[in-house]
Formats: C-alpha cells, sequence, structure tokens
C-alpha cells in the first residue's frame, strides 16, 4: 500500500513521495514511514514530502516528523477521485500543556520549526481535514504556511489552527484557499484561533483566497485574544489556583 520515490540525491532538495493505494489499518506516521527509507533523508536540509492518496483511499495522517529532527518540510498531499484525508500536527511545549504523548511535545533544543502543507484535490468527491496545534515559550517559533488548492469539482477542505502563545515566542502563519476556474460545489473553510497567556515575541496571522470560480462555499478567518477573566474567577471558586486553571483552559483550547 506503500511506495517510496525518493530523490536521486544529487539536487541539494530532497524529495520523498508516500503512495497510498489502499486504506491503512492505522494512521500513518509520517516519522515511521520516513525511517522506512532513513539513508536518504538528511535532517540538515529541507525536506519535500509528498502524500498520495488514490482514489478512494481514507488515511489518517500524523505530522511527527520533529523526532527525527527535521524541522523544515514542504508536505504536499495529493487527493483523487472520492479520497479523504484527516491530517494532524502538534507542536506542543510541555510547560503550556498537560498532555504527555511524546509524538507532540517540542524537544529541548528545538530550533525554528517551518512548515509548508498544500492540500491539493484532484479529484472530485475528495475531502480533507487538517487540525494544527502550537503551544510556544522561551523563543519557540512556528513558521507555517498552507494552501487548500481545489482544482476539481464536488470537493470540500477544512483547516484549523490553534496556537497558545507564551513569553517569547513567535507563531508566523499564512494560509491561502486556491479555487481554479470552472470548479463548482466546493466547501472550503479556514481557522485560526491564538490565545495570548504571556507576551510573544511576534504574531502575524494572514488568511486569504484566490477564488476563480462562482459556485462556491468559502469561508476565512482569524482572532487572537486572553483568557477571559471570568473563567479564571469561575475555577477559583471551585478552589483551582490560577496555574492549573490555565493549564485546563489551554488543554480544552487546543482539543
Amino acid at each position: 500500500a506503500v511506495t517510496y520515490d525518493p530523490d536521486s540525491g544529487v539536487n541539494i532538495e530532497q524529495q520523498v513521495t508516500i503512495r497510498l493505494k489502499a486504506n491503512p489499518d492505522k494512521p500513518i506516521s509520517l516519522k515511521s514511514e520516513l525511517e522506512k527509507c532513513s539513508e536518504t533523508i538528511d535532517a540538515t536540509k529541507s525536506l519535500n514530502l509528498g502524500v498520495v492518496l488514490e482514489d478512494g483511499v481514507f488515511a489518517e495522517i500524523v505530522d511527527d516528523l520533529i523526532y527525527m529532527n527535521i524541522f523544515d518540510c514542504n508536505l504536499k498531499i495529493e487527493l483523487n477521485e472520492k479520497s479523504t484525508c484527516k491530517f494532524s500536527a502538534k507542536f506542543l511545549c510541555p510547560k503550556l500543556t498537560q498532555q504527555t504523548c511524546e509524538q507532540s511535545r517540542l524537544p529541548e533544543n528545538c530550533p525554528v520549526i517551518k512548515r509548508s502543507l498544500r492540500l491539493e484535490h484532484n479529484g472530485e468527491n475528495s475531502e480533507s481535514s487538517a487540525k494544527i496545534c502550537f503551544a510556544g515559550k522561551h523563543g519557540r517559533s512556528l513558521d507555517f504556511k498552507a494552501i487548500q488548492a481545489h482544482k476539481a469539482s464536488d470537493t470540500t477542505s477544512n483547516l484549523s489552527i490553534k496556537s497558545v502563545l507564551s513569553d517569547g515566542s513567535i507563531f508566523l502563519c499564512n494560509t491561502m484557499i486556491e479555487i481554479d476556474e470552472q470548479i463548482e460545489n466546493t466547501n472550503s473553510l479556514q481557522e485560526n484561533k491564538n490565545l495570548l497567556i504571556g507576551t510573544p515575541r511576534r504574531i502575524k496571522t494572514s488568511p486569504n483566497l484566490e477564488i476563480s470560480a462562482n459556485k462556491v462555499k468559502c469561508m476565512h478567518g482569524s482572532v487572537t485574544g486572553k483568557i477571559d477573566s471570568e473563567h479564571l474567577f469561575y475555577m477559583a471558586s471551585r478552589g483551582i489556583n490560577k496555574p492549573e486553571s490555565e493549564l485546563m483552559i489551554i488543554g480544552a483550547f487546543l482539543n
């Protein structure tokens, strides 16, 4: 169900393609899949990674590449006719969350994370959903870009991005919905929600639309705010101190 087409290694940039020809029996871990051809991967270079879902394939894909020390990756997911993809990526500072999953924690020496995600709908009746979570503190940085490209009619895509930003963190987010000419009955949604716990060094979000068709439904938006003081007051009245209250609220927000 999975085949690889690694780059020859002559070019500076690396190219790996994963092809899914049948439904996998469990979520696809990008780390586990790349470890099968680890001799071709140089973590110090940018990685161009492609995942192709053949007709009718349903797959859940988890981006856990930071545990191969791959911090710079351009990921392209191609969806053919009647294929469905559920994608998730979590980059979490353990001091900001109660989550204990090793595949979600940022390594202590983690540099700037660069992620580019392209969800390309090439076949009719294809669907995709993607959820991105980032919790940053003490200089942790995420530069995230995403494109939801609709090149076939009757397609659906949903992108949800959530960040929790504390002192010194940086979050850059640039997203785009692209719909080609003569593409009809397309539904596309992208949302970005940011929760400020301390004072981040920088935050910039830019949701965009590039639509060349008429019979489509698209929505996008971004919102940034702090924890509601009434929520903290309510939890304090139940005997929960402020640090514990913030952890609980952050966990609920990200999930």
